[in-house]
């Protein structure tokens, strides 16, 4: 940063140092305030000044936050400018009632002074980027924004998500000439605490404030426009139509929103929407072509070099048109810095050249921790890690897609209130992610665990995936799974009495039996061909001091696949299925998942079976105790663990 910077800095650290603990210690001020409420605050700007000038020492200069770097003296120098006369003058005076007020406007002032520092800070760990924060619900984001409101009047300017947008015809005489100046009045409250507000005097204040801050921004722009006309007829210096506002907001529409343009109406001072040559009100456009206008008008009216704080930008617009919008806006006013707040990964995704901030937790009243995501590092698609910042529980990753019927939706029902499951294909994906995610740095921040299918796996490999946090399904797939006894029982004795239900799952196991048998051979070599491909997969070379050494360790091991025998050894063990009619078993070796889940289930059981099944580890609480006490017991082990 600029030496001038630093070394006004530096004053104001030093000036802290000498006349603030004076102050503080100012007799009978405890009996009056709360002074270790002060030395509090005394003692984190000290901090906040001495964290800042070490970004700045390693930082490139930004206009806008030097200018509200210049703002923040201010207030500093009315502090210290107010503690010298009292602390020269008054600091012996026993009618302390007297200056009671000016030394409580001192500690006042250094509250404010520190919510700007605080506020710089965070502005200096943004930087020179555009920058999206993403966050869980409650992490902090809407507080964020509303402490820089609260910490400066000018050069941030917070636009809350708003759908309510209607221009009023207003007859005030100040509304009617409210200039660029006076907007920033409007532009830079703060609106977002109203919005999150659960209370409805503060919600319907909103609301208010919402459609006033829509009519001030179209009576500005227009008063502009007017006053920029009136510039063009009698100034000595003729003035372009490129300085027009209106021109430059035709050329965003035309953008984004090429069947409508808008004009000034001078005789209203409103403004006019021309759509198909036709002229309409702006409140006769469509919600999305309001609250786009809306964006428009808030950005291009911002004061130079400001800071623009965007509350879920995507609000209320096509995903195409709110991508294309706020890439001409950042080209539009590239002196600011845009900062948004969202969850919406299309538009997360769109914002490429953006910095990508997690914030995942708020420690009243100042203090929120912001994560630098770098995607690179974590070696995972930026969507998903997109969508998981946003999560709030344990991250499971499991094998599938989003379909009704899947490793999604059963894992989902089962475990919903402890997890967040995302599907991300076969098994080999769901190992890699959840490694990759784990030795990521948000490893310290979420547990990521892991669910595959049983496939044929030895247990061996089954115990070494644990340790990585991947637990594998006691079941051959999750069409299996639905099919355990538990289910059986609980779906069939919905639509049956206690001995139908008995008569149905016995024919159901019947059936499925004689299916095995029938299907023994292809069975069989399933398994031994899942087995040797697992044994491919984590073979390792033990002996590589040359290519023969290498031939001969890959023999020896065939070798030692072949003297197994194989086929003989699963033969032998679904011919033991079904001569002990072992069910248990039987799912987990199965590959008939079509055959038996959607062919025999649907005729003896019950149509749409495992759509049912699912349904009722939705709904029902007992049920899901039960599986997961019997089949899961490793994995709630797991995810106890976050």
């Amino acid at each position: 940063m600029s030496r001038e910077v630093i070394k006004l800095l530096s004053n104001n650290k030093e000036s802290f140092e000498e006349y603030i603990p004076t102050i503080l210690a100012t007799p009978n001020l405890g009996k009056y305030v709360d002074v270790h409420i002060y030395k509090e605050k005394y003692e984190q700007i000290l901090k906040e000044l001495s964290l800042i000038l070490d970004i700045y020492n390693t930082s490139n200069p930004i206009v806008a936050l030097e200018n509200l770097i210049d703002k923040a003296n201010d207030s500093f120098k009315s502090i210290i400018q107010q503690s010298e006369y009292n602390i020269s003058n008054r600091i012996e005076i026993t009618d302390y009632d007297t200056y009671y007020h000016e030394y409580l406007s001192i500690l006042h002032n250094i509250a404010t002074y520190l919510d700007q520092i605080v506020s710089i800070r965070y502005l200096c760990r943004i930087g020179k980027q555009n920058t999206v924060i993403v966050g869980k619900n409650g992490s902090g984001k809407s507080s964020f924004a509303s402490f820089f409101k609260n910490s400066f009047n000018n050069n941030i300017v917070v636009i809350p998500a708003q759908k309510y947008l209607v221009y009023k015809n207003l007859n005030d005489n100040q509304s009617l000439s409210m200039t660029r100046e006076e907007l920033y009045e409007v532009q830079y409250k703060n609106y977002i605490s109203g919005l999150k507000s659960n209370d409805f005097l503060e919600l319907d204040q909103f609301l208010y404030n919402a459609e006033k801050i829509f009519t001030n921004l179209i009576i500005t722009l227009c008063n502009e426009e007017l006053n920029l006309g009136l510039q063009a007829l009698y100034s000595e210096n003729p003035i372009g139509l490129e300085n027009s506002l209106v021109v430059r907001i035709n050329k965003i529409l035309d953008y984004i929103l090429p069947q409508i343009t808008i004009k000034i109406n001078s005789f209203t001072r409103s403004l006019e929407i021309i759509r198909d040559n036709q002229s309409y009100t702006v409140n006769a456009m469509s919600d999305g072509e309001k609250v786009a206008l809306y964006y428009i008008l808030h950005v291009i009216l911002a004061s130079k070099d400001s800071y623009i704080i965007v509350d879920e930008p995507e609000t209320f617009l096509n995903p195409s048109i709110a991508n294309r919008l706020w890439n001409i806006l950042e080209v539009e006013r590239s002196d600011c810095k845009f900062l948004y707040l969202t969850h919406n990964i299309d538009f997360i995704m769109s914002r490429k050249a953006a910095k990508l901030l997690w914030c995942f937790k708020y420690l009243y009243p100042y203090e929120w921790e912001l994560l630098d995501i770098n995607i690179d590092e974590c070696q995972l698609p930026k969507e998903v890690i997109i969508t998981l910042l946003g999560s709030q529980k344990t991250i499971l990753f499991c094998e599938g897609t989003y379909d009704e019927v899947s490793d999604y939706s059963f894992y989902s029902s089962l475990f919903g209130d402890k997890v967040f499951v995302y599907p991300v294909g076969g098994h080999k994906e769901v190992i890699q992610y959840v490694r990759k995610f784990n030795s990521s740095l948000l490893n310290g921040y979420y547990n990521a665990v892991g669910i595959i299918d049983h496939d044929f796996l030895s247990e061996e490999t089954i115990d070494d995936y644990l340790k990585d946090k991947i637990f594998t399904l006691p079941f051959n797939e999750i069409e299996m799974a639905l099919l355990c006894d538990e289910l059986l029982e609980n779906v069939v004795s919905l639509y049956a009495d206690e001995s139908t239900t008995k008569v149905k799952i016995a024919r159901f196991k019947e059936e499925a039996f004689e299916l095995l048998k029938s299907n023994k051979g292809k069975i069989v070599s399933e398994n031994v061909k899942y087995y040797i491909e697992e044994q491919i997969t984590t073979y390792k070379i033990t002996n590589a001091q040359n290519f023969e050494t290498i031939i001969d360790g890959v023999n020896g091991w065939f070798n030692e696949l072949k003297e197994k025998d194989l086929f003989k050894l699963y033969d032998d063990k679904i011919s033991s299925i079904i001569e002990h009619k072992d069910y248990n078993e039987f799912l987990k070796i199965s590959s008939l998942k079509s055959a038996l889940s959607r062919g025999l289930a649907n005729k003896f059981l019950d149509s749409d079976y495992l759509l049912k099944a699912i349904q009722r580890v939705s709904k029902n609480a007992d049920l899901r105790e039960l599986l997961v006490e019997k089949y899961f017991k490793d994995f709630k082990k797991l995810i106890s663990e976050d």
